[in-house]
């Protein structure tokens, strides 16, 4: 028989080594030997791929379980934080420091975006003191509002500045205010449920007496101020009193002008002499005469100053 080379081991798994030129033929005397080797060299070529298809699968799943070990040991590993970081979950980086100011209207300390900064003075307040110091101002119909300041004399408060803490109701009564205050003559609509404001003429021309109110279109004396009177002039109307300046006294008093009634100069009342003399005795006791309205004696009928 001839000879050969030994046959490596399986966990040696190196096809290169196992060639036919590896193989000492020349020695085979005949096709029977030539054979067996051939057949020896199949079956140890058919056992190395079944062996190598057995054995490279399980060596990944190998590896993919060390894999999976690994990464369990790296998930059971303690969570490591920087140093400056004192709990989870909180930021490194401190609170904003919020500036505050002393309001020396309450007393108390207010942060720094609340404070409402004088113009004309170098005094703050916070907005919500400031507000109510405005709006109990206007109230006591002050127009020129000064700083709320203690012996402030230069701080004088501007509604431009002051509109945005300001409500709607004492934003809008402050600038009718201030409206009003620039009229130098000013009156209103005598008439109660108009009250139209109103600017009275300064100029040394021609009285007005008769005039119209823009607002309700209603007559109105420009001179005396009060509704139109008709029938009567200013100087006269401005000799009765508080009481008879009404819209009845004054029809009233046209209505006795043209029955020509006469009015007693001492309790004002009206009488009508229907018969007799010029000689009137009023209920509450004065003597007078009925045509000149002078004072007469009890006893005497006749009248010395008009000498009837």
């Amino acid at each position: 028989m001839g000879s050969y080379r030994s046959i490596p081991q399986v966990d040696d798994l190196d096809l290169s080594a196992l060639t036919i030129n590896e193989v000492n033929l020349s020695e085979v005397p005949d096709d029977e030997k030539l054979a067996e080797e051939l057949q020896l060299q199949e079956v140890l070529m058919s056992s190395m791929m079944s062996i190598e298809t057995v054995t490279k699968p399980s060596c990944d799943v190998c590896y993919k379980a060390n894999e999976v070990d690994a990464d369990d040991r790296k998930m059971k590993q303690p969570i490591e934080h920087p140093q400056s970081v004192t709990e989870i979950g909180q930021s490194s980086r401190a609170p904003p420091v919020v500036e505050e100011f002393d309001c020396s209207i309450c007393m108390e300390s207010k942060p720094l975006f609340e404070s409402f900064n004088m113009r004309s003075c170098s005094h703050k307040f916070c907005k919500s003191c400031l507000s109510q110091y405005v709006a109990a101002s206007i109230q006591e119909n002050v127009t020129s509002i000064r700083c709320p300041g203690l012996q402030c004399m230069d701080g004088v408060l501007e509604l431009e500045l002051c509109q945005p803490i300001l409500s709607k109701d004492v934003f809008d009564q402050w600038s009718d205010m201030l409206c009003e205050s620039m009229i130098k003559t000013k009156f209103y609509c005598p008439y109660g449920e108009c009250s139209f404001l109103m600017e009275g003429d300064e100029g040394g021309g021609e009285v007005v007496t008769k005039s119209e109110c823009p607002s309700c279109h209603r007559l109105f004396c420009a001179r005396c101020r009060v509704p139109w009177h008709e029938g009567i002039g200013c100087e006269e109307f401005q000799q009765l009193g508080e009481g008879e300046r009404g819209r009845e006294d004054l029809m009233l008093r046209e209505l006795a002008t043209r029955l020509q009634w006469q009015r007693c100069p001492k309790c004002k009342i009206y009488v009508e002499k229907t018969e007799g003399c010029r000689f009137m005795k009023c209920r509450c006791g004065h003597c007078f005469c009925y045509v000149c309205s002078s004072s007469m004696a009890p006893d005497e009928h006749n009248c010395y100053k008009c000498m009837r």
